[in-house]
């Protein structure tokens, strides 16, 4: 009955594990319920051989290994890298007349927790990241994720930018250019938006790049043309450019820390502009990503200094993957003077999972053990700079489509 009992207990503890991860990975399924065919089994399994302890700590251990065996099963078999289409353009007459698209396109973040643009990073990371933790560990990656949701209720990205997007079509008052949204990692997709385009007629699409630095986001616009052969169906593509060199955006996320800061006295008023940061290995390949991010930062910091804040009480940290990270620079700030700390996620183009709950979190920590007052300025939003600048980007790379090197050929 001994090993029968064993088998019988992996068996379950082996259900149970699988049961876990697919709890994990769906959407709606509250914290505790994700964990509760483990409960189950770690519960009854001691339970079934109470008469026996020996009998019971088997039974435990069984159905421990089980968990153990469905979870990695479950992980390897349910956390394959999610399927995205490219669709190809078809030709069109060399005669058609000439219709132009702008397509505002971003990062992108589902309103809810959907797991495929999460499990499709981390297959990125996992394929350019030595050392990556394996698949197994990945539900767990998933399940803070959720927590992030539940934390926040929904994430107002892409609300925020199709705000955006309607005030920057505004501001370029042109009827005859069609605007679409678009996102790397939510719907609309990028490629969809693209080939909504070209089905509507466009012969000329504005890239409207809303990204503060060059980095593997960009380069999957990059891509484009290659992967949907939109010149050889004589669709021209003008992507504008990345933001991070343009003073106007310097100039909006430091006067939203000058609001953020409002009557307090500058001079013991801690500022720390956070930037997302991206794995050692991805500088190799997108080394732009980081020496931009860092320069932007700089150029907020000479503003912020020019009207007022201490220089040495104007810091820069790290969400991820660089250091110093977040919390430290917090405790830095406190013992240099600060009696409050103004952070900035400094790369997050609308209010996101990463302005609304990771930042916070990681302030709140690096106050933990002092009396000092942490603020949030969240991200750029729709601010009348930001909507200003990519206006005038739109009707540049529209006056590029519309000059002479526009005419079908």
């Amino acid at each position: 009955m001994g090993t029968r009992g064993a088998l019988i207990w992996s068996a379950l503890g082996t259900v149970a594990g699988w049961a876990c991860v697919e709890l994990v990975i769906r959407p709606g399924v509250p914290g505790p319920a994700e964990v509760a065919p483990a409960c189950a089994v770690a519960l009854l399994a001691p339970v079934a051989g109470r008469r026996n302890p020996a009998r019971a700590a088997a039974n435990l251990a069984a159905g421990g290994m089980g968990l153990a065996v469905g979870w990695a099963a479950a992980s390897y078999a349910r956390l394959g890298e999610p399927d995205r289409a490219t669709p190809r353009v078809a030709p069109r007459e060399s005669t058609a007349p000439r219709r132009l698209c702008i397509v505002y396109f971003t990062h992108g973040e589902p309103e809810t927790y959907q797991p495929e643009p999460w499990v499709r990073m981390l297959h990125e990371l996992d394929a350019t990241v030595p050392g990556f933790p394996p698949k197994p560990v990945w539900p767990f990656i998933l399940a803070g994720v959720k927590r992030s949701f539940r934390a926040v209720g929904t994430s107002p990205h892409g609300r925020i930018h199709s705000e955006t997007m309607a005030a920057v079509r505004r501001a370029v008052d042109r009827p005859d250019v069609e605007w679409r949204l678009a996102f790397l990692d939510a719907e609309p997709s990028l490629w969809d938006a693209m080939a909504g385009a070209a089905r509507d007629g466009a012969t000329g699409v504005v890239l409207l790049t809303v990204f503060l630095t060059e980095s593997d986001h960009t380069a999957a616009a990059d891509d484009l043309d290659g992967a949907m052969g939109l010149s050889e169906a004589g669709i021209r593509v003008v992507r504008t450019p990345v933001l991070w060199d343009d003073p106007r955006l310097a100039r909006m996320v430091a006067q939203k820390v000058e609001r953020a800061a409002a009557d307090r006295d500058r001079s013991t008023v801690g500022v720390l502009l956070v930037g997302h940061g991206q794995p050692e290995q991805w500088d190799r390949t997108h080394p732009t990503e980081t020496e931009q991010e860092i320069a932007f930062r700089a150029a907020v910091r000479d503003i912020l200094v020019a009207e007022g804040f201490r220089a040495d009480l104007v810091s820069d940290g790290w969400m991820s993957f660089r250091r110093p990270r977040v919390p430290e620079r917090v405790r830095e700030l406190a013992d240099a003077g600060a009696t409050c700390v103004i952070g900035v996620p400094v790369t997050i183009s609308a209010d996101s999972l990463h302005s609304l709950h990771d930042t916070p979190e990681l302030m709140r920590r690096g106050a933990r053990r002092s009396a000092l007052e942490v603020i949030d300025v969240g991200g750029w939003n729709t601010e009348d700079l930001l909507v200003g600048l990519l206006a005038d980007r739109s009707r540049e790379a529209l006056a590029q489509l519309e000059g002479p090197s526009a005419a079908p050929s």
